[in-house]
């Protein structure tokens, strides 16, 4: 196994999501939770923060 996230720079997460994203053995749905419902349950996130971070983005 690799070295643990929280002991990685944040320069070295860059293939992250794409390595997960990339995974055929992960449904799409299981994928969703990971990559957006879990942080937004984690960080209490409302729909107003995510709409005022996607228009931030410019999405």
């Amino acid at each position: 196994m690799g070295v643990p996230p929280h002991r990685r720079q944040r320069d070295q997460f860059g293939g992250d999501l794409p390595t997960l994203k990339a995974r055929k053995d992960l449904t799409d749905e299981f994928k969703g939770k990971m990559i957006c419902d879990n942080p937004v349950r984690f960080y209490r996130l409302s729909e107003g923060d995510i709409a005022a971070a996607r228009k931030a983005k410019g999405s």
